[in-house]
């Protein structure tokens, strides 16, 4: 798989670009895409026909832990918790049918 250039036209096989969202802002790896739609807010884009028709949103917030916390209050633990090089922390939740939320959050 991997992003090819495209003009959007139907059928073109480019990456999701419309009015909407426009070209990607980055290329994390060949297989996702980030598009600043306002400031510091984008849509992510992941190519995964395994998981299509399902759902897969990330909120960064400021209070990950209290997020979290919240979360587990209400009985819902994580599926994953990871922390990548940097010390950026990205906690994933999955429901039955395997749509995907997760909470992001900076360093400490």
């Amino acid at each position: 798989m991997g992003w090819s250039e495209g003009d959007g036209g139907e059928g073109d096989g480019g990456a999701c670009e419309d009015d909407r969202v426009g070209p990607p802002s980055f290329l994390p790896n060949d297989i996702e895409a980030a598009s600043e739609v306002a400031e510091n807010r984008y849509v992510y884009i992941v190519q995964d026909p395994a998981r299509a028709g399902n759902a897969l949103v990330l909120s960064f917030v400021d209070d990950l832990d209290e997020r979290v916390a919240q979360v587990a209050r209400r009985g819902i633990g994580p599926a994953k918790r990871e922390t990548y090089d940097g010390g950026v922390t990205k906690v994933t939740y999955r429901d039955t049918r395997g749509n995907e939320v997760s909470l992001g959050g900076g360093p400490g």
